[in-house]
């Protein structure tokens, strides 16, 4: 998955999402707008846990808020997972050494 930032949920492909058995139908309630790469699109604010496997230390436990984009039965989603700030970066201490491709975290 890719880190971003900048992004308001983590982004999730629709088929990873099946895949995790996420409800397939769209409670009206939970249904929002999102401009990924320069085009709006809906989809699903889903909660869930995910587990972060730690090299070294305690793997972490984190409550996410994805978006899980609505498409149509014959479209393929062509974009990247992003773990995005709120409602998961914003949850704990991170950091990340690019020259060494690595993702830091630990629990405050």
């Amino acid at each position: 998955m890719i880190v971003d930032t900048g992004a308001p949920w983590s982004i999730l492909d629709p088929e990873l999402a099946k895949a995790w058995n996420f409800t397939s139908e769209a409670d009206p309630a939970h249904v929002a707008s999102l401009n990924i790469r320069g085009e709006t699109r809906r989809g699903r604010l889903i909660r869930a846990n995910i587990i972060l496997e730690a090299t070294n230390g305690e793997d972490l436990s984190v409550e996410t808020t994805f978006f899980v984009p609505l498409i149509d039965p014959d479209e393929v989603w062509n974009y990247p997972n992003f773990f995005g700030l709120s409602g998961f970066l914003d949850r704990f201490r991170f950091a990340v050494d690019a020259s060494e491709n690595a993702f830091y975290f630990w629990r405050f």
